[in-house]
């Protein structure tokens, strides 16, 4: 069976979504295979750290308030990604505005409020809409994970998330696949609140608006 695509006659305005006080949640624009320090912007770093590196590098590319806050959601065997989660109480939002969670914990507990197909432009993910995480949606280490992410062995594999799911576990734990098949993309959280977004300053002192105090 399929379903209908129903649309509303005439001509629409522009409704964006005002920005409220959130951290922010992108799927990098970039995609790769379960060696992450191959990986353009991994800056020298293997395993997590070459994951963060490439969240932040993306960041910085798109002019992210502090990109220095951002992490990959990955696990490793003895290190999950729901512990590299800094904040409490604070919404998680993609960087078009749209909530993703209203806190970390409500993301672990109930799933994603939205689909994470949105990369650190603003730019819908396609054609490849899988992320590597080796996460299970409670935030906790899945079956696999490349070796700790510094594997591209068909033998090897991770498991992964869908980014155009929500409301259910699959934006982090869809099956697992090996690390040498498609490439994925990967899932960057800041543990950062952004007050204020100056997107419309052209100065790229992204650090200004979130690092004065009033």
């Amino acid at each position: 069976t399929s379903r209908l695509l129903c649309l509303e006659a005439g001509a629409s305005e522009v409704t964006p979504v005002p920005w409220i006080p959130a951290a922010l949640v992108f799927a990098t624009s970039t995609q790769g295979h379960g060696d992450l320090s191959a990986w353009p912007g991994a800056n020298g770093e293997d395993g997590l750290a070459a994951g963060d590196a490439i969240c932040r590098s993306r960041a910085s590319a798109a002019h992210l308030p502090s990109p220095a806050s951002f992490f990959a959601w990955l696990s490793t065997d003895s290190i999950g990604a729901g512990t590299r989660m800094t904040l409490a109480g604070t919404p998680y939002r993609r960087v078009d505005g749209f909530r993703i969670a209203s806190s970390a914990a409500d993301l672990l507990a109930n799933g994603a409020d939205n689909t994470l197909h949105v990369d650190e432009f603003g730019q819908y993910a396609s054609p490849y809409r899988l992320a590597f995480t080796g996460t299970l949606p409670d935030g906790t280490p899945g079956l696999a994970n490349c070796a700790g992410w510094t594997s591209v062995s068909a033998f090897d594999e991770a498991t992964y998330g869908l980014l155009y799911r929500a409301y259910d576990g699959t934006w982090t734990d869809r099956d697992e696949g090996t690390c040498s098949g498609t490439e994925k993309r990967l899932i960057c959280f800041s543990n950062r609140e952004v007050l204020f977004w100056d997107g419309f300053d052209l100065s790229e002192n992204t650090e200004r608006w979130s690092a004065v105090v009033p």
